[in-house]
């Protein structure tokens, strides 16, 4: 028998012409997001976090996720090997 997942209110985003600023690792941090929604940025996301470096609570990576209260619509960039591990980290996420 499946279990059924929680129901859960998702909050779409619209894309279109929206200024979307998703930075490589290093060039991303919090400072310069800001910044960058000073000039107008719409949509921004924090640099590439590693997902065993935050299943292993290890803060340099859950500060990769940190968001300004200005950034109002943040996505995160998570890096995993296994299938296994992105599950694991999503849900560590999801439940954070």
């Amino acid at each position: 028998a499946s279990i059924p997942y929680p129901s859960k209110t998702k909050k779409l985003i619209d894309f279109s012409n929206k200024v979307y600023v998703a930075p490589l690792t290093t060039v991303g941090n919090l400072p310069f997001r800001r910044i960058m929604k000073k000039f107008g940025a719409d949509i921004t996301c924090g640099e590439m976090a590693v997902a065993t470096g935050l299943l292993e609570g290890k803060s340099s990576e859950w500060a990769l996720l940190k968001r300004h209260p200005e950034e109002d619509v943040f996505g995160v960039q998570i890096a995993a090997g296994f299938a296994d591990q992105f599950t694991r980290c999503c849900e560590l996420l999801e439940n954070h």
